[in-house]
């Protein structure tokens, strides 16, 4: 399967258009144009066990998830509980609900990136190439961009963090490992940090344990945060202060 003759809305259906007919993406089976969407789902589902599974364990050098991403992803897919998933892998239901932001994350920065490459190289097909070169700075102007002096960096709890975690997943791992009690239920920091950056990712992980769409009070927000942190009040205003956390009423929050 070359995955770069196929579109992203190829590989969620399964099937592609091939010159006058639909050809399934993992066989050479075709159908007319005209044929049902479900025919082509029936066929994925019989011959290939579904789609789903046929992407999830692609053979393909550019499929990098391991055998126990596939098997959570496919379990992630029945749509059972944390609780249940928990003790089909026997682990914690923090862990869980680790590996499901791990994903998130990872899915957002792919998205990212795709629309990035597509801007790019949609703009580079259109836009006419340029007669000349763009002139190289002269000497003057090197010595006047290198001499500007960079702000110094303040680490602070009431500093805005980065509006995403940084995309170094290896990194962030390590990061929510040093600073997270996965045993605990739910997930508790177990220290504060002094770098921006690991706060920032730190942020994004706590937040995902507020329920999301649902209005809190301050005494509901304060309890929840406190199981999180023993300092409720520090890591609220860090949620604010990073717009993961937006007041809408009076003493009333709402996971952003």
């Amino acid at each position: 399967m070359d995955l770069t003759n196929y579109t992203l809305a190829d590989l969620e259906r399964g099937w592609h258009r091939n010159d006058s007919q639909l050809t399934c993406n993992y066989c050479q089976v075709s159908w007319p144009c005209s044929t049902e969407a479900a025919v082509m789902h029936e066929h994925l589902q019989v011959v290939h066990g579904g789609n789903l599974s046929q992407l999830i364990h692609l053979d393909d050098r550019a499929n990098t998830l391991t055998t126990k991403q596939q098997n959570l992803l496919m379990a992630f897919a029945t749509g059972m509980k944390d609780q249940a998933l928990a003790q089909q892998f026997q682990v914690a239901a923090a862990t869980i609900r680790h590996q499901k932001f791990t994903f998130r994350e990872k899915a957002k920065r792919a998205k990212l990136f795709l629309a990035i490459y597509q801007s790019v190289t949609q703009q580079a097909t259109t836009r006419p190439a340029p007669t000349t070169a763009a002139p190289a700075p002269t000497t003057t102007q090197k010595t006047q961009i290198s001499a500007q002096p960079s702000a110094p960096a303040e680490i602070s709890v009431n500093q805005p963090a980065a509006s995403t975690p940084p995309t170094d997943e290896t990194q962030a791992a390590q990061i929510l490992q040093n600073y997270l009690d996965f045993s605990a239920e739910p997930v508790r920091l177990t220290k504060w940090p002094t770098e921006a950056r690991v706060l920032t990712v730190l942020l994004h992980r706590l937040v995902v344990e507020l329920p999301a769409n649902q209005v809190l009070t301050a005494q509901t927000l304060r309890q929840r945060l406190s199981q999180l942190y023993f300092d409720p009040m520090t890591l609220q205003r860090a949620l604010l202060t990073s717009g993961l956390l937006v007041r809408v009423g009076s003493n009333q929050f709402q996971r952003h």
